[in-house]
């Protein structure tokens, strides 16, 4: 439970945090640099992704210690579970890019970031196993089957890991396309400036 909530929170950060980017300079009038800038726009986010994920971990790490203390709730963090990790961080990055996008057309998407989040909470092995076989190709609950093999000590086929990866590059890649997507929608309709 306390590693699928860690992989959640570290979603959640790839998620609203490139949205609320979106939404923050473009009330400021800096996002017009940004996607006039010879880097792309996926790329230049990344580094306020990596630090809000800095964040995100000093608070977990302040959470294992208190669970480890207080609750004597020991986990085992190992390199294959930290790789699989960062692999479930750029499919999220790639749906939190994609929310971006529908904010430089639509405006306010607070609310539907919240609705994904608590989607992801309830429909993505977090709390519970899923019921549903679709679910399965979420990064976030990919990653945590993972995680828990790993774990548990269960094997890991390649094949896993393999399709694994495919799914997190196909979000990322489909993310960089939304937001791409959106930005070309709201040049045509003339809004791209407004908010």
């Amino acid at each position: 439970l306390l590693v699928g909530y860690i992989t959640w929170m570290l979603s959640c950060a790839c998620i609203s945090h490139i949205g609320g980017d979106v939404k923050n300079e473009m009330a400021v009038g800096t996002f017009y640099h940004k996607i006039n800038a010879s880097v792309p726009i996926h790329i230049l986010y990344i580094g306020k992704l990596l630090a809000s994920l800095t964040t995100q971990i000093i608070t977990i790490c302040t959470l294992i210690i208190i669970s480890n203390v207080f609750f004597g709730v020991k986990i085992s963090i190992s390199f294959p579970v930290i790789f699989t990790i960062l692999i479930c961080m750029v499919g999220m990055y790639g749906i939190g890019l994609a929310i971006g996008g529908f904010a430089v057309y639509y405006k306010q998407i607070s609310s539907i970031v919240f609705i994904i989040q608590l989607l992801l909470l309830l429909s993505t092995d977090v709390l519970s196993k899923s019921t549903l076989p679709i679910f399965k190709f979420i990064p976030l609950t990919f990653c945590n089957d993972l995680i828990r093999k790993l774990i548990s000590g269960e094997p890991v086929r390649i094949f896993e890991y393999v399709l694994y990866i495919s799914v997190c590059l196909i979000f990322y890649i489909l993310g960089v396309f939304v937001l791409k997507f959106m930005i070309g929608c709201a040049r045509r309709k003339g809004n791209l400036l407004h908010f």
